[in-house]
């Protein structure tokens, strides 16, 4: 009678577990998504300082500092001596705006079909121009989410060093909310999730800087102007798979649409070249041990996240589809369907390290 109560206690506890993190996700969706980024931060800046650790000696913890320190100094550094140049490019780039959507316009004007699609489109007036209170309210606009998106990253960036510094002590406290017998095989989880994101990490930033030097040398090549703000545009937006290259590629094909239609067409191929050698040669390569995600369904997850969670939705996308397919995988197809033949990436390593993760029990 009493196993049965007990059995019944745990499924009672856990029904009220999943109803608390659906009301969660419902109501806390933006904190939810900054804990995550948070938590993606704090594995990368771990994952760096024990890496150096292992080669230097050097303690974790003064690892961590040196990690945190060079990568806001590296961030500093580049804002001084860029910031300058990119600044004067961006404005150069909106006093050419108005006469880029004139070209384009009379460019699609010159068929039915472009004349229909145009149609389509808001009066370019009503997003380049308007009265005083309309400049107003986009300008107020702007800075409310300016300020919103500064304050989402001093909130991840504070989350990120605390869980830094100590992560034994979220973990193990995440872990005591376990069955005692389930724990080996949950901290083997954690573990594979943390290898994961930190090496698809590495090989994202590897990624995105091969797409940014790909596509300054091939604007300079062209004879574009604003190779410097164009080729950032394409290192960051190169963040998001499939979406990112193709968003990156508008405003260069635009700009050169004003010099010819034949210069836009060489930045389009520039830009499809550039990203069917990401996609088949570089990613393949340097993603090759991390979690391969179908294209199809990371596509959908894009679109579904971009709608119902907006722009952090979107850059979080890739690497919570990878948490959860690790997830399904080592839990449900894995654990609960009994299929052990499904090889998960890095599970071997995660099970030799899982011991360490373990809550330490009182001593008789």
């Amino acid at each position: 009678m009493d196993a049965s109560l007990r059995n019944f206690g745990r499924k009672l506890g856990l029904l009220f577990l999943i109803a608390v993190a659906l009301l969660a996700i419902q109501f806390l969706t933006h904190e939810l998504l900054l804990l995550f980024a948070a938590i993606m931060l704090a594995i990368l800046w771990r994952g760096t300082a024990r890496w150096l650790h292992a080669k230097t000696r050097v303690p974790v913890g003064w690892a961590l500092a040196l990690t945190i320190l060079v990568q806001f100094g590296v961030i500093a550094g580049l804002i001084a001596l860029l910031a300058p140049n990119v600044a004067e490019q961006v404005s150069q780039l909106s006093d050419r705006l108005p006469q880029i959507v004139d070209e384009v316009k009379s460019a699609a004007q010159s068929s039915s079909v472009g004349q229909m699609l145009w149609k389509q489109l808001p009066d370019s007036s009503e997003w380049l121009g308007g009265d005083s209170q309309q400049i107003t309210q986009r300008v107020f606009s702007f800075f409310t989410l300016t300020l919103g998106a500064v304050f989402d990253v001093v909130i991840i960036v504070v989350l990120a060093t605390f869980l830094a510094i100590d992560p034994l002590l979220y973990v193990r406290g995440f872990l005591r909310l376990i069955p005692t017998e389930q724990r080996p095989r949950a901290a083997q989880v954690l573990i594979t999730l943390n290898i994961t994101l930190f090496r698809w990490f590495i090989g994202k930033i590897l990624d995105m800087t091969s797409v940014g030097i790909m596509t300054a040398i091939g604007l300079w090549a062209l004879g574009m102007p604003l190779v410097l703000t164009l080729s950032l545009i394409a290192f960051f937006f190169s963040f998001v798979p499939n979406l990112g290259p193709l968003l990156s590629a508008v405003p260069p094909v635009l700009l050169a649409f004003v010099q010819s239609p034949s210069m836009a067409l060489y930045v389009a191929l520039l830009y499809l070249g550039i990203q069917a050698f990401e996609s088949y040669l570089i990613t393949p390569n340097i993603q090759k041990h991390a979690i391969q995600m179908p294209p199809v369904l990371l596509l959908a997850v894009q679109v579904f996240f971009a709608k119902l969670l907006g722009a952090l939705g979107l850059l979080l996308s890739t690497p919570i589809l990878a948490t959860v397919m690790i997830l399904v995988k080592m839990l449900y197809v894995k654990g609960t369907l009994g299929d052990q033949h499904l090889d998960v990436a890095f599970e071997e390593e995660a099970a030799r390290r899982s011991h360490a993760l373990l809550p330490e029990e009182p001593s008789a």
